[in-house]
């Protein structure tokens, strides 16, 4: 009876640590304001980027949903001001 108290207590810690579909919704809505953000600040115009940044973002909210990431990986990529900080939020 122990043994099985434990497990339980364990798998609902653990469930607290994966990020929730909500958690990939918002970055995927990160992701796109973050690369219209970016191509701008290189010149390139919002509209030329959008259908891109767009087509990636369902993509990534799609991915995040299958494969449900930890949840504070996701907050550091929501957390991210360029796709350099991005980059070192998958690292970890």
């Amino acid at each position: 009876m122990r043994a099985w108290f434990l497990c339980a207590v364990i798998g609902l810690a653990l469930l607290g640590c994966t990020a929730s579909a909500e958690d990939c919704d918002a970055l995927g809505e990160h992701f796109l304001a973050l690369s219209i953000a970016e191509a701008e600040a290189q010149g390139v115009s919002s509209e030329s980027i959008a259908k891109v940044a767009e087509t990636l973002a369902v993509e990534l909210v799609a991915q995040c949903k299958a494969e449900p990431r930890r949840k504070s990986e996701l907050d550091c990529l929501n957390r991210a001001t360029n796709f350099a900080e991005l980059a070192t939020c998958s690292q970890g």
